[in-house]
């Protein structure tokens, strides 16, 4: 229990298993190879964002990235899938179907540039490092919207079903591609849709009022919290966020020259004309009798929004730097909130969400027909990997989760048995799991986890879920602690 990755250890070891024998597939051994060199060489978490084109999830990922290098519609880049990541230079490489790797020259502000080199159908994905962080230091993938009629979500959902873990656009009016988490449960069943590696994120709520100055987030999070009661166990929480302000207050993009106009809008004369005005974006574009001229009131409408410069004239004013404003917009956009909630959900269980991906990817190779494999049965990979499942290191991590719900409230133990779990999620040792001193062996260890197994057990016949599924794995956790069993 000293290592940082028990369980990604625990695959790597099935992958030294599969690559020792000689009647293994093709397909597997390579598998095996890639999953054991990723497991082993590259320790980010590989977070994927997936939803519809349309629905902000290019912008949502640009503010993930605190930088404008996701491509939009119209662009070779929001065809393909990218996955970013920090590095001490601007880098961008495309990797092809072929194996092949080539390095090209970025964008002029970072990033993608207009053209890959390469038809996108020859393309695997790329990779595009800079100097830069993203939330959890990990790997952020932006996919093709799953709305695209070019074989967008086939790509789309066959990325968000190889990562780690899973950031899912929903849409504002509520429109939930839940086929598409459907899809990936049934591709990943070892973890991210319906555990923490999946958070929702109602994206647009400015859309939500009818009047553009209202303040969106009481029916924002309504909304967010009834996605979550349709969605059932599909997403792990969904919060709402202001996209667009999350974007620019977290880009390069917004001036000073940009502050000194919304100063300038704050401070004009006829403020019933600047309200008219801001009705919707027609109305802004060609009031001519206004301070601004057209090309800095499409440019604010780009990185604002009718809302956004709402929110400018209402708490900014007349006086205002562009850092000021970035706070304002930052502060309001609920970004904050979401970085928080993957950081405090997938970080504890980034060991969890690594190797349950890539068990996944293992079991996909396994399970082609017999036919396609050459006829090797490749069954017996399966029964491994549900050891793997059934380890205590998988149940401890699986466990967080029951930790986190009982510090929110969601369900309740007397103080005995939330030490037990407690125990059991932070211990060092199989004893300090039980509650015993650290040096605790033999027969002393097998009654404490004997005492142990009989609680959870208890636990399990006599509470409501959710308690009694943590107790099926607390209880299973306990059972491999006995003398004599393996562990």
């Amino acid at each position: 229990m000293t290592t940082e990755t028990p369980l990604c250890d625990l695959v790597v070891r099935l992958c030294g298993e599969i690559l020792s024998r000689r009647a293994v597939s093709e397909s597997l051994f390579a598998e095996a190879q890639d999953v054991a060199e990723r497991l082993t060489t590259c320790h980010r978490l590989r977070i994927a964002v997936g939803g519809r084109q349309q629905d902000g999830k290019t912008t949502l990922v640009n503010a993930l990235l605190r930088a404008r290098l996701a491509t939009g519609d119209g662009t070779e880049g929001a065809r393909v899938v990218t996955r970013y990541f920090p590095s001490h230079t601007d880098q961008v490489t495309v990797r092809l179907l072929d194996g092949s790797s080539h390095q090209i020259r970025p964008g002029p502000r970072g990033g993608l540039p207009q053209s890959l080199g390469w038809p996108v159908a020859k393309i695997k994905h790329v990779d595009v490092g800079f100097p830069g962080a993203t939330p959890c230091d990990g790997m952020i993938i932006d996919t093709p919207g799953l709305d695209r009629p070019d074989g967008g979500r086939e790509i789309s959902l066959a990325a968000c079903a190889d990562a780690d873990a899973l950031v899912f656009v929903v849409n504002f009016e509520g429109q939930i591609d839940s086929e598409a988490l459907r899809w990936l449960r049934r591709a990943a069943p070892f973890g991210l849709v319906g555990e923490v590696g999946a958070i929702g994120v109602v994206t647009g709520i400015q859309n939500l009022e009818s009047r553009p100055e209202t303040n969106p987030w009481p029916s924002a999070r309504l909304r967010a919290s009834v996605c979550r009661r349709q969605l059932g166990g599909l997403l792990f929480r969904v919060l709402p966020v202001l996209d667009l302000l999350a974007q620019t207050s977290l880009g390069a993009d917004l001036t000073e020259s940009d502050a000194l106009a919304l100063a300038n809008l704050a401070a004009f004369g006829d403020r019933k004309a600047v309200l008219a005005a801001l009705y919707d974006h027609d109305e802004f574009l060609t009031w001519e009798s206004g301070p601004l001229d057209r090309a800095t009131r499409h440019r604010l409408l780009d990185m604002l929004g009718i809302y956004g410069i709402h929110l400018c004239l209402d708490h900014v004013g007349a006086v205002a730097s562009a850092r000021t404003v970035r706070q304002e917009l930052r502060a309001a956009s609920g970004i904050d909130e979401l970085v928080r909630e993957m950081e405090s959900a997938l970080l504890p269980q980034s060991d969890l969400l690594r190797a349950s991906s890539a068990l996944n990817r293992l079991l996909t190779a396994a399970s082609q027909r017999e036919d396609e494999n050459g006829g090797v049965d490749e069954m017996w990979v399966f029964e491994a990997a549900r050891r793997i499942e059934n380890s205590p290191e998988f149940g401890r991590i699986r466990l967080l989760r029951a930790l986190r719900e009982l510090h929110d409230g969601q369900f309740h133990l007397n103080q005995a048995d939330a030490e037990a779990l407690r125990g059991l999620v932070e211990g060092m040792t199989p004893a300090e799991c039980l509650g015993e001193p650290r040096g605790t062996r033999g027969w002393a260890l097998s009654a404490a986890a004997e005492r142990e197994t009989i609680r959870w057990r208890t636990l399990e016949n006599t509470m409501l879920p959710p308690i009694r599924t943590y107790a099926r794995i607390a209880w299973t956790i306990c059972q491999t602690f006995i003398e004599g069993r393996p562990t």
